[in-house]
């Protein structure tokens, strides 16, 4: 589930910085920010959220607009507190 999860966010990342390269936007945050959703789901597999489920969330556009997250302690502990559709 995991390599499923990385797979589609980094193809997304790839997809949005294609499509953005035109317009000027700043690639270094994009990056950071599909970087921290990779993040959040490798810490939700090393806690065992994904660990035998027989149902997953799948998102045809998850991209950092769409998912809420919130800073804890550090700036790299990150908390996934919503997906908005």
């Amino acid at each position: 589930m995991l390599q499923l999860a990385e797979e589609m966010l980094e193809k997304q990342k790839l997809a949005t910085l294609i499509s953005l390269r035109s317009r000027g936007h700043e690639m270094a945050t994009i990056k950071a920010q599909y970087d921290g959703l990779i993040n959040v789901a490798r810490g939700k597999a090393a806690a065992g959220h994904f660990d035998n489920v027989p149902y997953s969330l799948y998102h045809i556009d998850l991209s950092p607009r769409n998912v809420l997250a919130k800073e804890h302690a550090a700036p790299d502990d990150r908390r996934l507190t919503g997906i908005i559709d």
